[in-house]
């Protein structure tokens, strides 16, 4: 799996926050008042962060050969919502940082200043939240040098075996030649 790149999420955010600004820009300009964003929404962003990066611990620890509770199949759903985290909290970020700059404008309207401030702090918790998806998407990627190694350890442990293990493979390769 090949990660987000870093260049595309920040224009994805760009052309969100630019799309929202101008999209409630309009809305106010046609009377509607600004939208009150309660500002429990950023601690919803950063809880949802703390847990990824705990779940993203976790699936460092599995690739260490670590006691934990995460598998092979845990650990690609936790890849997959990382970077659906990623994607969700930068485009949510953009948002959110844009509606607030449009409330912003109007900065001799009481309710618009509060939206915007409480925007701004969401857009703060769904930027963190962004990052950590980033960042948990990194540690889930699987390098083929890693790959390489383990393989390489397997085949160490398994050649190993035990004299055991050394006579059945002597008494395969005396049937595979013609000898009893």
């Amino acid at each position: 799996m090949k990660p987000l790149s870093i260049v595309l999420l920040i224009a994805e955010a760009a052309a969100a926050s630019a799309l929202a600004a101008a999209a409630t820009a309009f809305a106010i300009r046609q009377g509607a008042g600004p939208w009150i964003i309660h500002p429990a929404l950023a601690l919803v962003f950063v809880v949802v962060a703390g847990v990824l990066i705990w779940m993203g611990i976790q699936v460092r620890r599995f690739r260490a050969h670590k006691a934990t509770w995460v598998d092979a199949v845990s650990a690609f759903r936790i890849a997959m919502f990382a970077r659906a985290s990623a994607l969700g909290g930068v485009i949510s970020a953009g948002l959110l940082a844009g509606m607030s700059l449009a409330f912003l404008a109007r900065w001799e309207a009481q309710t618009s200043v509060y939206a915007g401030i409480c925007g701004l702090m969401c857009a703060l918790g769904a930027g963190l939240w962004g990052i950590a998806g980033v960042i948990v998407e990194r540690w889930c990627v699987i390098d083929p040098k890693d790959d390489d190694t383990e393989v390489t350890k397997a085949h160490a442990r398994r050649d190993k075996g035990t004299l055991g293990a050394q006579r059945v493979n002597a008494r395969k390769s005396d049937v595979s030649e013609g000898r009893r």
